[in-house]
């Protein structure tokens, strides 16, 4: 699947993961089965929740679903951002030949994070206004 956008977009590509070149890159192995997938998840703390649903799920979509429904709602956020940051991994390998440490790319996936829920906590209510304008 992934080596069609790759050539589409006349990028040189096998069929192998660009980040361990050792396996078929499908969705379940870029995300899942890699280890630098697997490094990913490990530092976020997150394979322990994933890892035991990898076997049941029927497929990718079947897995990442279920791993939505079951996490709580703060996990289902750095999951899809640990999702985004080996997609982003995949990405830069392939485009810009650059391979950085897992960690740089969860630390930057949990900064993005923070700056996406910034204007959240700004936010004031109405009461929060009225109490703050000086008379």
């Amino acid at each position: 699947m992934f080596e069609i956008h790759k050539n589409i977009k006349g990028v040189q590509c096998t069929d192998a993961c660009p980040l361990c070149e050792n396996h078929y890159e499908n969705e379940c192995h870029l995300f899942l089965r890699c280890r630098m997938a697997k490094e990913v998840w490990d530092t976020t703390g997150l394979w322990s929740h994933s890892n035991p649903l990898i076997s049941h799920a029927a497929n990718f979509v079947s897995f990442f679903f279920t791993t939505l429904s079951i996490l709580q709602p703060h996990k289902t956020i750095n999951f899809d951002m640990m999702m985004w940051s080996i997609w982003k991994r995949r990405n830069e390998k392939i485009w810009d030949d650059v391979e950085k440490n897992t960690r740089i790319y969860v630390q930057f996936a949990r900064d993005y994070m923070i700056q996406l829920n910034a204007p959240r906590q700004q936010q004031t209510t109405p009461e929060d206004s009225n109490n703050n304008t000086q008379i």
